[in-house]
């Protein structure tokens, strides 16, 4: 039996603790979904595995509206929606900044995801400070059980990203392809090696990627590797 999670909506959500934690639910199960939330201001301190809408996520979420500021602080696996994402993820909107700070497996949207990640809306800036595996969608996209990659992604304001290696505008390591991106603000990438505007570290496709506005990367020895284009 599939358990509905829908038609959220949640106004100043502070949370303060350790992992697992998100601003709807800390868990999603693999017989769970997540439709429909709406939040506004969102902090989360936390230590592993956090996320604006749910720390860590076996099911589908969709339709999830940031409408204001969104700030992260932790150490590992933060995403802007949702920390480790193995089930789809799907219709997510950000209105306003999104700021996360931490070490590694840091995303705009998803730390982790094995899944897939579809439309993608940031309307105004991101910031994300940390170490490695660091991207303005996902820090890491895996390879899953199901359906994966990254698709249907716009950013309309500047990204800016600060970290040590595998960096990328779009995913600081991506297994999974990357198709029907467009980043129309600046993007800012510093670091020290594998970085890349749209990917760190890629090991599959990337086709239909737009950067409109101007690139700036200060790095080392690799800026941006393994990358596989096509149409």
């Amino acid at each position: 039996m599939q358990v509905q999670i829908n038609k959220v909506k949640l106004n100043v959500i502070t949370l303060i603790g350790n992992d697992m934690l998100g601003g709807i639910a800390g868990s999603v199960s693999p017989l769970a979904e997540m439709i429909d939330g709406e939040m506004r201001a969102v902090t989360i301190n936390g230590t592993n595995l956090l996320g604006g809408a749910v720390g860590v996520s076996s099911g589908k979420v969709a339709d999830i509206k940031f409408l204001e500021q969104l700030t992260i602080t932790g150490r590992g696996q933060l995403g802007g929606a949702i920390g480790v994402a193995s089930g789809a993820t799907l219709n997510i909107s950000f209105a306003q900044m999104v700021k996360i700070k931490g070490e590694n497996e840091l995303g705009g949207v998803v730390g982790v995801t094995y899944g897939t990640v579809n439309n993608i809306a940031f309307s105004k800036g991101l910031e994300i400070d940390g170490a490695d595996r660091i991207g303005g969608v996902a820090g890491s996209a895996q390879i899953g059980m199901s359906q994966t990659g990254i698709n249907e992604v716009t950013f309309s304001g500047p990204i800016t990203l600060k970290g040590t290696e595998r960096i990328g505008g779009i995913a600081g390591e991506a297994q999974t392809g990357i198709t029907q991106a467009t980043i129309s603000g600046a993007v800012n990438i510093s670091g020290g090696n594998n970085l890349g505007g749209i990917a760190g570290n890629a090991q599959a496709r990337i086709s239909q990627v737009t950067l409109s506005d101007t690139l700036t990367i200060n790095g080392g020895s690799i800026l941006g590797s393994r990358i596989v284009t096509g149409k």
